[in-house]
């Protein structure tokens, strides 16, 4: 016999058990819905580090920038990113001369990989910015 006709003899066992299993997997969903799910800081932290020497060891010690960024005053990941990455820049050598800071409701958080400014945008930006020796940009177009 094989397992198509025992569970066919037995759907209503079979029903029962996926009934349970349902069952369950919502009341799991359900209980471990209202958890937060912890950021790692650190790692955070340390990505925003290596970013500024990067952009340090680029650029070179002495030059002064403009910065670009999203107001990550209400994003606690977003703001220790940012505030690693331009103490490694002043670690580097590099001032931040300016910042253009975008507020959060530019545009949706979950489009910053597609890029929160246009081109446009990004090159009035870099217009009002033109004594700096480099404009760099958290968000929007790389």
């Amino acid at each position: 016999m094989g397992i198509g006709a025992i569970l066919h003899e037995q759907k209503g066992v079979v029903a029962a058990l996926a009934i349970i299993v349902i069952v369950l997997s919502i009341g799991s969903m359900m209980k471990g819905g209202g958890k937060k799910t912890r950021m790692d800081l650190d790692r955070i932290t340390s990505m925003g580090k290596f970013s500024g020497e990067a952009v340090a060891s680029h650029l070179g010690a002495g030059k002064n920038i403009a910065l670009i960024s999203m107001d990550e005053s209400k994003v606690e990941p977003m703001e220790k990113q940012t505030k690693a990455f331009v103490a490694a820049l002043k670690d580097g050598g590099i001032s931040v001369g300016a910042r253009e800071v975008l507020e959060a409701s530019h545009a949706p958080v979950m489009a910053m990989e597609m890029g929160m400014i246009s081109g446009p945008e990004m090159a009035e930006m870099a217009g009002r910015h033109t004594d700096k020796d480099a404009i760099v940009s958290l968000v929007g177009l790389p």
